[in-house]
This record gives structure tokens, C-alpha cells and sequence, in this order.
């Protein structure tokens, strides 16, 4: 495992995947590199030599709090996703709670009779009570006429 902490930026990387969040470590170290067997502690001093080290303490207990600053991000993010969603969720119904008679029956229409078969209905009738001899308003009358005009114009398929 490789890892780098850089105090001064509050940035640990480890293995390529850096975070930046608080974290205790001495002030006068300007940086720390970890090759997986051994290291260097550079310091914010120039009159302090770099340190070569072997003992992984400092550093592990440095990737300790980067791995639970992880599951810690991790958490608050399924949180809020899962509060996001719940508010989706949460909205909708409330939606539809609040949809009347009138919302719920028009949305019943829309799927189970559309407009155009209503007025389709509505016009064959008017049109047979025309060819059993009832009069019907003039503008009714001309409805039907364009109306069947239509359909003699746009037959169904396989009427012919």
C-alpha cells in the first residue's frame, strides 16, 4: 500500500485515492511517504533532515482514520440517497392522496376511453338516428358529414 499524507493540505492518499478531512499530526511535518515497507518524514523545517522509517505505526494509524473518514462518507451519502428517495416516495404519495374523485376518474377515462372513441360513439349514434328519419341540428348534421367524410376518406385498414 502506497500513501502519502500531506498535513498543510489536510490530504491523505492512499494507494492513489485521496481524501481531505481534519486529522491529528505533528505541525512540524510537512510530509510523509509510505512505499508499503518503509518511508520518509519530511519535515516543515529546513534545518530537520528528512527521516528515512521502517515502523509502519504513524502511517497505519494515519490510513485508520482516512479508512473510517471513507466509511463515514460512505454512510452520509446512503443517507442522503435514501432520504432522497424516501421524499421521492414520500411526495408521490402525497400526490396522490390529495387527487380527488374527479383526478381519479379522469385519469380512468383517459386510459379506458379516450376522447376519440367518445366522440366516435357519440357520432354513429347521432348518425343512425339520422338514417331512421330523426331530424338533427343543422350544425350536428354537418359534424356528422365532415365525419364520415373522414372516415370514408381515411378507411380503416383492411375495411376495404
Amino acid at each position: 500500500m502506497k500513501v502519502s499524507i500531506i498535513p498543510s493540505d489536510k490530504t491523505i492518499i492512499v494507494d492513489g485515492q485521496a481524501l481531505t478531512f481534519d486529522y491529528d499530526i505533528d505541525p512540524t511535518i510537512h510530509a510523509i511517504q509510505w512505499d508499503g515497507d518503509s518511508g520518509e518524514i519530511e519535515y516543515n523545517d529546513d534545518g530537520i533532515a528528512n527521516e528515512q522509517f521502517t515502523d509502519s505505526t504513524l502511517v497505519d494509524t494515519l490510513v485508520s482514520a482516512y479508512e473510517d473518514e471513507v466509511e463515514r462518507l460512505e454512510a452520509e451519502a446512503q443517507a442522503t440517497a435514501q432520504a432522497t428517495a424516501q421524499a421521492v416516495i414520500d411526495e408521490a404519495e402525497a400526490l396522490e392522496a390529495a387527487k380527488t374523485y374527479a383526478d381519479h376518474r379522469r385519469a380512468r377515462y383517459a386510459d379506458e376511453l379516450p376522447m376519440g372513441d367518445q366522440f366516435d360513439a357519440i357520432l354513429k349514434g347521432f348518425n343512425q338516428l339520422r338514417f331512421d328519419g330523426q331530424d338533427l341540428p343543422a350544425d350536428l348534421d354537418e359534424v356528422i358529414g365532415i365525419w364520415l367524410g373522414i372516415k370514408s376518406a381515411i378507411p380503416k385498414e383492411g375495411s376495404h
